[in-house]
């Protein structure tokens, strides 16, 4: 098995929170290595799949660089990677073979987003000898592919499986952990019954928000972009990509009575969460919910909790203190000192209830879900 070293010329990302792809670097052909060297150095650190080419993209970054400390991992490697190696699927899944991980090991946090699964994600490395990454972007290609029905569910269940085994590496910072948490982006839950299906014995929890709290900080935190989508037309390439992201939005556009602002649009993404969360429940894949509300009003009684669920243990609770004391975004571009001191207006809360009112079991901005933990 050979691995493609690809030197990096440019760095391309259009944002700081885009979606990652092969295309985030201009690149050029080096040598080639033996493709071992992802299981051995932990510099090393899978990014994101190449679907075109059929590989998956490695990248080096600093030894100093703790990947498991930073807000999003998929940021800190764009940022400072120093070379990218490529690694053909059929290599992947001889190399994750190799990966000594068992499901019980793993923990999987999904969430609607603004609901404090950023600090959650630090929080566990605040537990013993657990690495919790937050955000390893590569499954983010997956959702799409899935959504576009372009790979069959049999092809994507060994990927995942092969991909989260190769993000459960010792680290420069950890290097005999004995337990992984990965924080997905939003949508990944979309992907929830494959993760299960992919690690049955895993851990999983879920959290989420109320609507109307949830829409204030997403004014807060997108307010420009919010504006900006107002003077933009809906493209065919965007509706695609939000589709993926909020599988309900096809359905809804369809219905002539319902308002298709962009908060209303954006408030699908809330509710395509809640509701994919009920499919998954009601399919039997087993999850603890957890409410931003509630790791607002006693975060040391959600986070035992969390722990217990993972089965992981906290002999420092400094540290975790230390943790929840801090704004867990901070450095990124959604960091509390970026966001905007603005409120969802009238128009926008009326745009917000008349989507609450559009589903047929998701009937209020306060709806719990079934298996939320009770304090």
């Amino acid at each position: 098995m050979t691995a493609q070293i690809l030197h990096i010329d440019a760095r391309t990302r259009p944002f700081e929170l885009a979606p990652t792809s092969a295309a985030d670097f201009v690149l050029h052909e080096g040598e080639q290595v033996g493709a071992d060297i992802v299981l051995t150095d932990p510099t090393l650190s899978l990014y994101c799949l190449d679907p075109a080419n059929q590989r998956a993209l490695f990248v080096e970054t600093p030894a100093t660089l703790d990947l498991s400390s930073v807000p999003f991992m998929y940021v800190a490697q764009h940022a400072h990677a120093t070379r990218v190696l490529a690694v053909p699927y059929t290599d992947l899944h001889a190399l994750a073979a190799q990966v000594d991980v068992r499901d019980e090991q793993i923990t999987f946090i999904h969430s609607t987003g603004r609901c404090g699964s950023t600090l959650v994600s630090a929080a566990f490395n605040a537990a013993d000898d657990v690495v919790s990454l937050s955000e390893p972007d590569v499954f983010f290609a997956v959702n799409r592919l899935r959504a576009q029905g372009d790979v069959d569910d049999a092809t994507l269940v060994p990927l995942l499986r092969s991909a989260t085994k190769l993000l459960c590496k010792p680290t420069p910072q950890m290097p005999a952990p004995r337990a992984w948490v990965i924080k997905f982006r939003a949508q990944e839950l979309m992907l929830g019954d494959l993760f299960h299906a992919a690690f049955p014995r895993a851990a999983a929890i879920y959290l989420y928000r109320n609507a109307d709290t949830w829409l204030r900080s997403i004014q807060r935190t997108f307010s420009r972009d919010m504006e900006a989508a107002e003077r933009q037309e809906l493209t065919p390439e965007v509706s695609k990509l939000l589709e993926s992201m909020a599988p309900l939005l096809p359905v809804y556009m369809a219905d002539p009575s319902t308002p298709k602002t962009p908060v209303a649009v954006g408030m699908l993404l809330w509710l395509s969460s809640i509701d994919r969360y009920l499919a998954l429940h009601d399919g039997g894949v087993p999850m603890l919910a957890a409410r931003y509300e509630q790791l607002q009003t006693d975060p040391h009684a959600v986070m035992r909790r969390l722990f217990a669920h993972a089965g992981v243990t906290l002999s420092d609770p400094a540290a975790l203190d230390a943790v929840l004391a801090r704004d867990s975004q901070a450095g990124s571009a959604i960091a509390q000192a970026h966001q905007r001191d603005v409120e969802p207006d009238a128009a926008m809360l009326a745009d917000m209830q008349a989507v609450i009112d559009w589903h047929p079991v998701i009937d209020r901005a306060d709806f719990v879900v079934p298996g939320t933990l009770e304090l």
